[in-house]
């Protein structure tokens, strides 16, 4: 159920970069180059870019979009980018894979009383409960990552048996056609494709698999190669502090911040703003990585093993 070490150093990656450049006259300023991701969980780099968070803590960040948490891992690893934003399972998975990745600022966060993300099924499928998905196919963004392992832990909890599932991997943006078309029983989806397929009438909601992991955990994070963290390590706690700023500037101004992802991600739909971290506590990183290795999508891991705690 992992992933190996060649997926993640051969990942393909389309990105399209924006630069963005620091106010006039920033202190020590550091250029970096930023991977973020299509997703709002993996979106305070946008918002830090154009709100002008990078600015204050004197950062001249080019940021590019990356397809998913893969693709940026390559791109960190293979030193095109010096910072990176992916799943924490999937950094997980390459940790225990021996990529030398560590994280330096919580992203997303996932709470039981915010929902951005869905198991959803067409209303045409007859599906009304998550354990009516065994023997069925369902779509995910990627394979063995979150979003497969939050369904699994939905359908077994709600009395079904998710090692009889296939999964197969679309681009978010193509899972609502497939519900429709009938090539998927149902999809894991996120907003703001989520809330676009709600919006149709045509798709119904059988819950947040997220919730049968923990009620709250951390499900993103911002990473570098530990090479780099020890060579910059002011330059670390600086983008940390820009995220987190950005993070809940987000949360306090969505309309706005909705307006930042759409013009960069390039979608009329109006994102959901997920709640992000505050600070870096490796115990927020943990329900996540137990249940993954009840899965055996990872073997054993502690976060405190791969998260940086700022200081050094």
């Amino acid at each position: 159920m992992t992933c190996s070490r060649g997926h993640w150093l051969g990942a393909a990656s389309a990105a399209v970069t924006v630069p963005l450049f620091g106010l006039p006259g920033a202190a020590q300023t550091a250029a970096l180059k930023v991977a973020a991701g299509q997703i709002v969980e993996q979106s305070e780099a946008y918002f830090a870019a154009d709100a002008g968070f990078f600015d204050k803590h004197g950062i001249t960040a080019s940021v590019s979009v990356f397809r998913g948490g893969a693709a940026n891992a390559a791109a960190v690893a293979g030193g095109d980018m010096q910072i990176g934003v992916s799943s924490v399972l999937q950094l997980g998975q390459a940790v225990s894979h021996g990529l030398p990745f560590v994280i330096i600022a919580a992203g997303a966060v996932h709470d039981s009383h915010n929902n951005d993300a869905s198991l959803v099924t067409a209303l045409t499928s007859g599906i009304t409960s998550p354990k009516q998905l065994t023997g069925k196919i369902v779509g995910a963004s990627s394979l063995n990552g979150l979003d497969e392992l939050s369904v699994r832990a939905l359908i077994d909890k709600t009395g079904g048996d998710s090692s009889t599932v296939k999964f197969t991997e679309i681009p978010p943006v193509e899972l609502f056609a497939a519900l429709q078309q009938g090539r998927l029983d149902a999809a894991s989806m996120e907003d703001p494709e989520r809330r676009a397929a709600l919006d149709s009438g045509k798709v119904r909601d059988l819950g947040n698999g997220l919730n049968a992991i923990a009620p709250v955990f951390v499900t993103t994070a911002w990473f570098a190669t530990q090479t780099w963290l020890n060579a910059n390590k002011d330059t670390a706690r600086r983008f940390a502090a820009a995220i987190y700023e950005a993070g809940s500037w987000a949360v306090q101004n969505p309309g706005k911040a909705g307006d930042i992802m759409t013009k960069y991600l390039k979608t009329t739909a109006a994102p959901s703003i997920a709640p992000y971290a505050k600070n870096t506590n490796p115990r927020d990183f943990q329900p996540l990585l137990d249940v993954a290795a009840k899965y055996k999508f990872l073997p054993p891991i502690a976060a405190s093993s791969f998260v940086w705690d700022g200081k050094g």
